[in-house]
């Protein structure tokens, strides 16, 4: 009889008699299903967030090998590929910055989906919000939760970069991010080119 799969959703990082509890609760789920003859799957969206993502795969293999009892590695740990919504630019560019510049001063966000996707300062928030190139492996990243506005903020960055003033930023960011929320590629699609999520921090 060939190994079949059990997954485990929402694998999440157990302390305590918790823990120990979800650990021998897979085991005897093994045992009653079959013993060794199981392959274990663990699903999660949130277990590790610091650190490189290969850390990040080091400590998941290390947890799932706590719970489910058998040998776990980096290696078959897999992590999300994350693609931009928007077209990528060069922020150091001064055309560009001259472009968020003027996207600024107009306030106004593009109406239509491509538009949007295209627009400058779509792109930096993007950049700025939602992901980012990882040093060394070079994959993109989900950013670290960012404030809109106050001190440290992403107004006050995209204030400084073009020379507009931080109160204009942060009102303008604030539009394109609800626009963000609510154009799709196509009436069909379930999906905004901004995930509601990326303003809520």
């Amino acid at each position: 009889m060939s190994p079949f799969p059990t997954v485990f959703d929402e694998l999440h990082t157990y302390r305590g008699r918790q823990g120990a509890d979800v650990a021998l609760l897979i085991r005897r789920c093994r045992l009653a299903f079959g013993g060794h003859d199981i392959i274990c799957i663990g699903t999660s969206a949130t277990m590790a967030s610091e650190g490189t993502s290969e850390n990040q795969k080091r400590e998941v293999a290390k947890v799932a090998q706590g719970l489910f009892g058998v040998p776990f590695d980096s290696a078959q740990v897999l992590g999300k590929t994350l693609e931009r919504a928007t077209a990528e630019a060069d922020f150091k560019d001064p055309m560009v910055i001259r472009s968020l510049r003027e996207a600024i001063e107009k306030g106004v966000p593009p109406e239509n989906y491509e538009a949007f996707r295209l627009h400058p300062l779509a792109s930096w928030i993007e950049s700025a919000f939602g992901v980012r190139t990882e040093e060394g492996s070079g994959r993109l990243v989900r950013q670290a939760p960012k404030r809109v506005q106050g001190e440290g903020s992403v107004a006050e960055e995209l204030a400084a970069l073009t020379s507009t003033e931080t109160a204009r930023c942060a009102e303008v960011l604030r539009r394109f991010l609800l626009k963000g929320s609510g154009l799709r590629r196509s009436p069909s699609s379930r999906f905004p080119i901004f995930a509601f999520r990326l303003h809520q921090f």
